[in-house]
């Protein structure tokens, strides 16, 4: 999370729409970081999130019962793992799908090639669309486009900036 959140300070380039690539293969520590926050930092950011993920990495941590600690110490310990695991799902998948990226689940290791260079083809097949309001229109922050062109997938963010 702190990695996310760093990249979107530092990514804003006039005229370009910035890409954060998280390449992940382990359990992540606990962070104080709020996931709300993050996906509003990235969304500020306007840059797309693709996230590649190990199914290792989704697996639960060994239970904190282990020997020297209270029973209280374990339950604290294992809520504070439980909360930053869910504010991580909500910054990786959900700020994955409304900055127009996404979120793809891998099986081991040796699939992470083939992985980025499928986000890799999408980069470098995406089109920029632009759109004008005539006047008198009042502005929204919701947008809606469709193609009818066979194979063409639509990917954007859910929120105009």
């Amino acid at each position: 999370m702190e990695a996310i959140q760093d990249a979107t300070k530092s990514v804003v380039a006039e005229g370009r729409r910035p890409v954060i690539l998280v390449l992940r293969v382990g359990v992540e520590g606990t962070t104080p970081l709020v996931g709300s926050e993050v996906r509003e930092r990235l969304r500020q950011s306007g840059a797309q999130l693709y996230v590649v993920s190990t199914a290792s990495a989704q697996r639960q941590p060994p239970t904190s019962a282990r020997q020297g600690i209270s029973a209280e110490q374990a339950q604290l310990h294992d809520d504070e793992v439980a909360l930053s695991r869910r504010n991580l799902a909500a910054v990786l998948e959900d700020g994955a799908r409304e900055s127009g990226g996404r979120h793809d689940e891998i099986v081991s290791t040796t699939s992470v090639s083939p992985a980025v260079a499928r986000i890799a083809d999408d980069l470098l097949n995406q089109y920029a669309v632009t759109c004008a309001l005539p006047p008198g229109v009042k502005v929204n922050d919701k947008l809606s486009i469709a193609s009818t062109r066979r194979g063409v997938k639509i990917q954007a963010p859910a929120r105009l900036q």
